[in-house]
């Protein structure tokens, strides 16, 4: 799960992270200046409904997003039905 912390001043910050052979290239940005929150998640291009990065050992680059702040409504109702569905 991916729940960053930060300074508000903190507006962006990039990081690298290795899994197996798998390169990970994570860029996370706080267009409001938030502490904490999570608004979007994209895996090399791919919108994610929830706050989670699959980590996978394929040997290849991967680019995650992350915007904080807070989800819309529509897509925390999305969440919710989902969870409620799979459970």
């Amino acid at each position: 799960m991916i729940s960053p912390c930060v300074p508000r001043w903190w507006r962006n910050f990039d990081l690298t992270y290795r899994r197996g052979r798998a390169v990970y290239q994570i860029q996370v940005e706080n267009p409001l200046g938030v502490s904490q929150g999570i608004a979007t998640v994209e895996v090399d291009g791919v919108a994610q409904t929830k706050n989670e990065i699959q980590l996978i050992d394929d040997a290849k680059p991967h680019s995650v997003k992350i915007v904080m702040g807070e989800r819309s409504s529509t897509e925390s109702e999305g969440e919710r039905v989902q969870e409620q569905t799979s459970s």
